[in-house]
């Protein structure tokens, strides 16, 4: 699909579950959920180095090794 379109989707899906942690942790019962919240977490921080990867790769095909 490209990594343009890759990299929005990881954004996209972390921004979602960060949005989803926030609103557990706004809920005022995060202590009973946790393991959500870290699970969560983990996912976010998944999802954002996965979608770095593919930026990282979008970069150098955007500007050449002559222009660097």
């Amino acid at each position: 699909i490209g990594r343009r379109w890759t990299s929005v989707i990881f954004f996209a899906l972390a921004f979602a579950a960060s949005a989803f942690s926030l609103a557990l942790v706004l809920s005022g019962v995060a202590g009973t959920k946790s393991k959500a919240i870290r699970w969560l977490a983990f996912t976010i921080r998944l999802l954002t180095s996965c979608s770095w990867c593919a930026v990282q790769a979008w970069g150098t095909e955007l500007y050449p090794t002559d222009i660097r």
